[in-house]
């Protein structure tokens, strides 16, 4: 399976990990450069940090622009391929779970990742692997640092967001997307890390300067056309809370912390 991570060549220090991660491992990866907030036209810019909920930071914008090249990429092919960030921690299990979801079909996106939150997820799992398994998530809450995409995601990502942008993460928490949990999870983004219980490397430190990067100030009409979309997505989440109160749960992922060992 291809693998793909989100780096910004000033981060060399991430560079170096996830190459020494994912040799010991003895997985082969294709850094993609990210996007920064200077890369993008002023009204590009604008237009898309104005498009979601609330307006969006710069920064915000250039992440999800940064998601969205690849789904490009994987829309246009035929294989699933597996989406990190560069602050991205991988289980030893990795490799075995991604050669067991190389072979899944009728899938469009299997999260790898916990954060702690709680997610609404199907009760009954399948089995994937000796030691994994997958539950099908009806309402997602994780954040965007290891995902696989299969091109039919993709290309629903892409009808989705023409023209508009959103939280990469909450991009992925789209409702028409097939989209399963790995469980334990085998990606823990390092901010997440220490409250897990897994292992970080001292070498992350933050790539934002938020006093850099300030919200975009909105017109009247256009802080309004976000309040309205932000209450339709809260009216989708309750109904789909509705229709699987029967067959759902709402938990938080389990993780193993004793499977991460960084280098």
């Amino acid at each position: 399976m291809k693998i793909y991570v989100i780096n910004l060549p000033t981060s060399s220090d991430r560079r170096e990990f996830q190459c020494s991660q994912l040799a010991r491992l003895g997985l082969a990866l294709e850094f993609v450069r990210a996007f920064r907030p200077e890369d993008l036209c002023q009204s590009e810019l604008a237009t898309l940090a104005q498009s979601w909920e609330r307006p969006m930071l710069a920064r915000e914008v250039a992440c999800f622009l940064s998601h969205r090249a690849l789904w490009v990429r994987i829309a246009a092919g035929a294989e699933p391929a597996l989406i990190l960030e560069d602050d991205a921690l991988l289980a030893d299990a990795a490799p075995a779970v991604l050669d067991e979801l190389s072979r899944v079909v009728g899938l469009d996106r299997a999260n790898l990742e916990a954060r702690g939150k709680r997610k609404i997820v199907c009760r009954q799992p399948v089995v994937l692997g000796y030691s994994h398994h997958r539950v099908r998530v009806f309402l997602d809450r994780s954040g965007a640092a290891g995902y696989v995409l299969w091109p039919s995601g993709a290309a629903k990502m892409l009808e989705h967001f023409n023209g508009n942008a959103a939280l990469a993460d909450k991009a992925l928490c789209l409702q028409q997307l097939r989209a399963d949990q790995v469980e334990p999870a085998v990606v823990v983004a390092a901010d997440q890390a220490a409250a897990l219980g897994v292992h970080t490397p001292p070498l992350f430190h933050t790539t934002i300067n938020p006093s850099a990067d300030p919200i975009r100030s909105a017109s009247i009409g256009a802080a309004v056309r976000c309040k309205l979309r932000r209450i339709r997505g809260e009216w989708a989440n309750l109904a789909v809370r509705l229709r699987h109160y029967g067959d759902a749960e709402k938990r938080r992922i389990r993780v193993a912390p004793e499977h991460f060992h960084p280098t």
